[in-house]
């Protein structure tokens, strides 16, 4: 993954929008408006290059593309990755009985098996 931090300074927005840019800050403490982070991220979630921060500059890195396939089974359920519309966890803590009988089901008839009756 390539992530791109913007670096803005207070330098580089013009005079009638910096009090909007600043978001209400004012002084010194405010002239890095964007502070940057990009970086190269690999496909373990480690970083290859970066995050650089704090500076305009261009990020270089190596990666070895046949590390992608090794990560195709990890699941991110909290991260970036993270689908609520196709992953949901649902955990029911209502105490439950190890064992229920249940009433035979119509395919387990058609199938020849043998209800018993148990009290």
């Amino acid at each position: 993954m390539i992530c791109a931090g913007s670096y803005l300074t207070a330098h580089m927005v013009p005079e009638e929008l910096l009090e909007a840019a600043r978001g209400g800050q004012i002084g010194d403490d405010a002239s890095v408006l964007l502070p940057g982070g990009s970086g190269i991220i690999g496909p373990d979630g480690s970083w290859v290059a970066g995050p650089v921060g704090d500076e305009e500059t261009i990020v270089y890195g190596d990666m070895d593309l046949d590390r992608i396939p090794q990560e195709f089974g990890t699941l991110d359920t909290a991260g970036h990755h993270n689908r609520p519309d196709v992953f949901h966890l649902t955990v029911d803590t209502r105490p439950r009985p190890q064992v229920a009988w249940l009433e035979e089901a119509p395919a387990v008839a058609a199938a020849g098996f043998q209800h018993t009756e148990r009290e």
